[in-house]
C-alpha cells in the first residue's frame, strides 16, 4: 500500500478537515475515536477520498477503506437535513469506484462482497443540535396518502383545485398510480404498493456535534478532532467580536500555534490553511444567499398567481407572502 503523507493536492479545492486527517495515523485516530477500538497500523487504511467531486458546492471531505468498512467523514458548519441524500451520491460514486478498481463483476452469478457504508458528518454550525443524532433518507420519502400542496394554492385556500386536481395538491404516492393504472384500489382489498414492499434504499447520517462541551469522550480520544474544533471555533468567536475574517483566521492560527494546536499543519500549510477557511466562509454566505434567493422567487411565483388569480388586492398579498407592497405592485403593473 503507497505510503501515506500530509501534502495538500493544488489542483483539488480541499477542506480544513479533509487536510487535518490527511494522514493515515490520524484517520485511523478518528476511526479509533468513533468505534471504541485500538487499532494501531494506519497501513492498513486506505484513502478513497473523491477529489474533485463537487455537488451542489459540498466537497467530500475524507473517505477511507479500514478492515469490512467504507468509511465516508465530513464536516459541516451549515445545518441542513438533507445529508443522507447528498451521502448517497457520494457513496454511490465510492462504490463505483471501488467496484471498478477491484476489477469486480456487478453481473456475476455470484454474489459480491462490499465494504459496509459508514457516514458520519462532523457538525461544527451555530445551530443548537444534541451530541448525536441520526438523520435517515427515508424521513424525506412521501408517506402514503401524503399531498404535496402548492404555496399558491395554500394561500388561496384550495381555490385552484378544479385545475390542478385535488386543491391544487400533486398525489405523490406510488401506491396510488399502481392502483390507477392496474385498476385496484383501496375499495377493491388490494393492498398499495407501500404494503407489497418496502422503499428500495435508505442511507443513514450519523450527525456528531463538535462544539465546545459536546461529545467530551470522543474530543478525548481524538486529539486531532479537539485541536481542529478548537480552532474552527476559535474562528467563530473572534468574527463575532467584530473582526474580519482574514483577521479572525489570523489570530486564531497564531493562538493555536502558540499553544501546540495543529501547529505541525499550521506552520507547513498557513497559507494554504488561511486559503482554505476564507474558501469554506465564503462558500457558507454563498449557500445562505441561494437559498434566501430561492425562497424569494417561490414567494414571487405565489403573488403573480395569486394576482392573476384577481381575489385578493395587492396589499393583501404582501400581507399573506411577507413581501414589500411596492413589490407586489410593481408585479401587477408588469
Amino acid at each position: 500500500m503507497p505510503e501515506n503523507k500530509t501534502t495538500i493536492n493544488r489542483e483539488h479545492k480541499s477542506t480544513l478537515f479533509a487536510l487535518v486527517f490527511s494522514d493515515a495515523k490520524d484517520a485511523l485516530s478518528l476511526y479509533n475515536a468513533m468505534n471504541g477500538t485500538a487499532y494501531d497500523n494506519p497501513d492498513d487504511l486506505e484513502f478513497n477520498t473523491l477529489e474533485n467531486v463537487v455537488y451542489m458546492g459540498m466537497k467530500n471531505d475524507v473517505s477511507f477503506l479500514f478492515r469490512a468498512d467504507m468509511n465516508l467523514y465530513e464536516a459541516q458548519s451549515t445545518w441542513n437535513p438533507n445529508m443522507p441524500l447528498r451521502g448517497v451520491f457520494y457513496l454511490a460514486a465510492l462504490y463505483k469506484g471501488y467496484v471498478a478498481s477491484h476489477g469486480l463483476d456487478i453481473y456475476s452469478s455470484v454474489r459480491l462482497t462490499l465494504p459496509a457504508p459508514r457516514y458520519v458528518v462532523f457538525y461544527n454550525g451555530t445551530k443548537e443540535q444534541p451530541d448525536r443524532q441520526e438523520l435517515r433518507l427515508s424521513d424525506s420519502f412521501v408517506k402514503d396518502g401524503e399531498m404535496l400542496q402548492d404555496m399558491a394554492a395554500r394561500s388561496k385556500g384550495g381555490r385552484d383545485s378544479t385545475e390542478q386536481g385535488n386543491g391544487g395538491a400533486i398525489c405523490a404516492t406510488a401506491g396510488r398510480e399502481n392502483h390507477a393504472a392496474d385498476g385496484a384500489g383501496p375499495e377493491g382489498g388490494h393492498e398499495s404498493a407501500a404494503g407489497r414492499y418496502g422503499p428500495a434504499l435508505e442511507c443513514v447520517a450519523h450527525v456528531v456535534n463538535i462544539n465546545h462541551g459536546h461529545n467530551r469522550e470522543l474530543m478525548e480520544n481524538c486529539r486531532r478532532l479537539a485541536e481542529y474544533a478548537r480552532l474552527v471555533g476559535l474562528i467563530r468567536q473572534y468574527r463575532t467580536e467584530g473582526m474580519t475574517l482574514r483577521a479572525a483566521a489570523d489570530r486564531a492560527i497564531d493562538e493555536c500555534i502558540a499553544d501546540g494546536v495543529l501547529s505541525d499543519i499550521l506552520l507547513k500549510n498557513r497559507a494554504e490553511v488561511t486559503d482554505m477557511i476564507l474558501e469554506e466562509y465564503d462558500e457558507e454566505l454563498h449557500i445562505q444567499n441561494e437559498k434566501r434567493l430561492s425562497r424569494e422567487e417561490g414567494y414571487i411565483d405565489a403573488a403573480v398567481k395569486l394576482l392573476k388569480d384577481g381575489t385578493l388586492s395587492p396589499d393583501q398579498i404582501a400581507r399573506i407572502l411577507g413581501l414589500p407592497p411596492e413589490t407586489v405592485r410593481k408585479l401587477q403593473e408588469q
